[in-house]
């Protein structure tokens, strides 16, 4: 089991857990379960007959009821088409007739869409109630269970609604990734490898070896914690200090501008053609496509390749743009157009993160839409 101790200085300071055997799920499970009237626990039904989920839900369910507390249990249907404020009242009226108080502890078993909705409503229910992650793909373990933010979409953009909510522990069982399908672990590795471009302490290089073998979810178990619990650790690094996103965290959302605007064209309420992590991929490539022209850098083949060793996109095909009904050059306007209402844009300028070289992003304001069209230009 490895600990990391999450945000030591801070009054809202936390342990993550990265744990590969049952023994020390229970140890964590007994440790941490605090005093709390109601546990709820919200599980992505998409995994609920999964062995580990019924292992932790278990083993919740014996602690618990050792120490005569009241547990319950909600099943969420996963993705997007449920990240929204319809959800949260359904929610909130949910919790209501069961008689759930303040002193509740939530809990979210699943992934980035999960952890968001459960983050946020226990955020802003009763004004706020206490919270504990369980993520259950690559992506959510290692960026967005990280950090406090949360979020629900509104209609044609994602995550426009949210708040910074920091749990009691978040519990990374690695077991989930065995059951992973291929691609949803894959995705998982485009956060990854954004983080390990722009911090110099190791992980790129581990990564590049990593893309060398035969990769798959059956990566060697060390090897796989160790990626884990370093890209934590650098997403803490550039979190702490700056929870609300005005300085260092900026650098995080290196590719999510493009990113987010390639989720945001998609029907949020059918299934996404591409996952987060996927996106992430697209967007990188106009980030570092954009870096290179104006930094005159040589990074985007380099990129373009390790994405690639990863089954992760590069460039948009041409069905994409069909399933849209839209021709390529409405496409890229309209992804232009929301990129520059992203909302870390500031006046009438958008502020987008670039890669001036490995190791060094930098913050660039631009209000030239012809810009960002070249960005995208080179995914499309």
């Amino acid at each position: 089991m490895i600990r990391i101790s999450a945000y030591q200085n801070q009054k809202f300071n936390y342990p993550i857990y990265i744990i590969s055997n049952k023994q020390d799920l229970v140890s964590c499970v007994e440790e941490n379960i605090g005093d709390f009237s109601t546990t709820v626990i919200f599980v992505d039904s998409f995994i609920k007959g999964l062995d580990s989920t019924n292992q932790i839900l278990k083993i919740f369910s014996d602690v618990l009821n050792s120490l005569n507390r009241r547990i319950l249990v909600c099943h969420l249907e996963p993705g997007k088409q449920s990240k929204n404020l319809n959800t949260i009242e359904f929610l909130a009226n949910w919790l209501l007739k069961n008689n759930v108080q303040r002193d509740s502890l939530f809990i979210s078993i699943g992934g980035g869409v999960i952890g968001d909705l459960i983050g946020f409503l226990s955020s802003i229910y009763f004004r706020g109630v206490s919270l504990a992650h369980i993520p259950t793909n690559l992506i959510s373990m290692t960026d967005s269970a990280i950090g406090g933010k949360t979020a629900v979409n509104t209609s044609g953009h994602v995550n426009t609604l949210g708040t910074y909510k920091h749990p009691n522990f978040t519990l990374i069982y690695l077991d989930f990734l065995s059951s992973l399908p291929q691609r949803d672990f894959v995705a998982g590795f485009a956060e990854i490898i954004k983080i390990s471009i722009i911090k110099n302490q190791g992980l790129f290089e581990l990564i590049q070896n990593l893309s060398r073998k035969n990769f798959s979810n059956q990566i060697e178990l060390k090897e796989l914690e160790s990626i884990l619990a370093t890209s934590i650790k650098y997403k803490l690094d550039f979190t702490d200090g700056d929870i609300q996103e005005n300085n260092k965290r900026l650098f995080l959302n290196i590719g999510h501008t493009f990113g987010h605007a390639i989720e945001s064209i998609q029907d949020l309420n059918t299934e996404e053609y591409y996952r987060h992590g996927e996106a992430v991929s697209l967007g990188l490539i106009s980030c570092i496509s954009l870096s290179d022209k104006i930094f005159k850098t040589h990074n985007l083949t380099l990129i373009k390749e390790l994405l690639s060793t990863f089954n992760l996109p590069t460039r948009i095909p041409e069905e994409y743009i069909v399933k849209l009904g839209l021709s390529r050059e409405v496409l890229l306007d309209k992804l232009v157009e929301t990129a520059m209402n992203d909302k870390k844009g500031k006046g009438k300028k958008l502020t987008i993160i670039l890669l001036n070289d490995f190791y060094n992003p930098v913050l660039f304001k631009t209000d030239e839409k012809s810009i960002i069209k070249e960005a995208f230009k080179e995914i499309l």
